[in-house]
């Protein structure tokens, strides 16, 4: 799938940037928003193409975790903040990573754990309008190793939270649904949760955001 789906994908935006270059002092401000519309919906597939490949490796058992010692804010959180500050900013929200600990030495495997992180601040600013979007990093009173992301988003409703994270899972279906997304995202989540041995847990209110906490144990 990896093949067969990102090859062609990545020939077709190489070619559509060239083009875009060849002609950007010729074309009208809508032709250049059709360029912009094609890179969106490209990364739209790799995201999903990447999801199912991960959800994949992850349910057959041919992902194989490396476990190592490392610095969760070095090696992880200040990775992804660059990622995602422009799309927060992009949409007028505050983002804000807050440092409540020194203590961030994690022993687990550090790219399961990007992706966890990666996935959940990804759907923190995706459904947030208006407001903030904040990664909390504490150590609990037991001294565990805690990550927070809250969010002032659209939240959902107490029936949905008891299906969040299973697969293809989304609170609006069908063709009028707001927001894109394949449901495999926090599904994953789960799944590398439980691969790192660390808890996962949500609180959320309709209208009000939602809060997701990662532990580990």
């Amino acid at each position: 799938m990896s093949h067969e789906i990102r090859t062609p994908l990545n020939v077709i935006v190489s070619f559509c940037n060239i083009i875009k270059e060849e002609i950007k002092d010729k074309i009208s401000p809508d032709i250049n928003e059709y360029f912009s519309s094609i890179d969106l919906a490209s990364k739209r597939i790799v995201r999903t193409v990447d999801l199912i490949l991960n959800m994949s490796a992850v349910q057959s058992g041919t992902y194989i975790p490396t476990y190592r010692l490392f610095n969760l804010k070095e090696d992880v959180i200040d990775k992804l903040i660059p990622e995602f500050i422009t799309s927060a900013e992009t949409k007028g929200l505050n983002f804000i990573v807050d440092y409540k600990t020194d203590k961030l030495n994690l022993y687990a495997d550090d790219y399961s754990v990007t992706q966890i992180f990666s996935n959940l601040i990804d759907n923190a600013i995706k459904y947030t309008n208006k407001g903030t979007v904040e990664i909390i990093i504490e150590r609990n009173e037991d001294d565990k190793l805690t990550v927070k992301v809250k969010d002032t988003g659209i939240g959902m409703s107490e029936d949905f939270l008891q299906k969040i994270f299973q697969p293809f899972t989304q609170e609006e279906q069908g063709y009028t649904r707001r927001f894109e997304g394949s449901g495999l995202g926090l599904a994953l989540v789960k799944k590398y949760c439980e691969l790192n041995y660390a808890e996962i847990s949500v609180e959320s209110k309709k209208g009000e955001g939602s809060t997701f906490t990662v532990m580990f144990i």
